[in-house]
């Protein structure tokens, strides 16, 4: 038996009890993954990001798969110059694209201060704003083929279908972004449901872990 110290099992994100496990296994931050050189700043288990410019755009390290519903939340605790974006997107267009602001740069769909972008084009504005310390939900439906945000569980405008962007929205991952580098630093953490979830997903739409992939195709064997 051990007396846990600097442990917390408190709710919330400085939850240290995760159900994260080799035999279940939930995406981080990745870590590895830069534009133009810059990688974003992780902490806490690659959970929290800090993001010092409009260079760093964290992404989940798993690919949000071809089919099924997928459900995840982001919580901004620090910014507040209505910079903080929620981002669906190609890893590699997300990584490599340009433009003369990062606003330029959120491919795919995008929930941007009060507005839902499709790669730099508003498509639905003046909706309610991303906001700190606000759990945003973040709904892809890869069966519809559509990208839905939720603010504190309500819905921010309508579904967008992913056939809009001009990329290929054959790979995604889950990201956030800032507009710009002025201002203040943005912070804010990720759930991918390694802890429960603020809100219950939709109906159909699961966590993004290893449990609830399907079987690869092909199977190997190791003797």
């Amino acid at each position: 038996n051990f007396t846990p110290s600097g442990f917390s099992v408190s709710a919330g994100s400085g939850n240290d009890s995760v159900i994260d496990t080799p035999t279940n296994n939930f995406p981080t931050l990745n870590s590895l993954t830069s534009f133009g050189g810059t990688s974003p700043q992780l902490t806490n288990g690659d959970l929290e990001f800090t993001m010092t410019s409009n260079s760093m755009y964290p992404m989940s390290t798993l690919l949000i798969p071809k089919s099924g519903k997928w459900y995840a939340e982001v919580v901004f605790t620090a910014g507040g110059n209505s910079q903080e974006t929620v981002i669906v997107s190609n890893p590699f267009l997300q990584q490599n694209s340009s433009g003369t602001s990062a606003t330029n740069r959120h491919n795919a769909i995008n929930y941007y201060n009060t507005d839902i972008r499709v790669d730099d084009s508003d498509v639905q504005s003046s909706l309610t704003a991303v906001g700190l310390n606000t759990t945003i939900g973040i709904c892809v439906d890869r069966d519809a083929g559509t990208v839905l945000f939720k603010n504190n569980n309500s819905n921010v405008g309508t579904a967008v279908n992913l056939s809009a962007a001009a990329g290929s929205t054959e790979d995604l991952v889950f990201a956030v972004g800032r507009g710009s580098s002025s201002g203040n630093n943005i912070s804010g953490h990720f759930n991918f449901g390694q802890r429960p979830f603020t809100y219950t997903p939709p109906a159909g739409f699961k966590a993004l872990n290893s449990q609830n992939l399907s079987d690869p195709a092909i199977l190997l064997l190791f003797l």
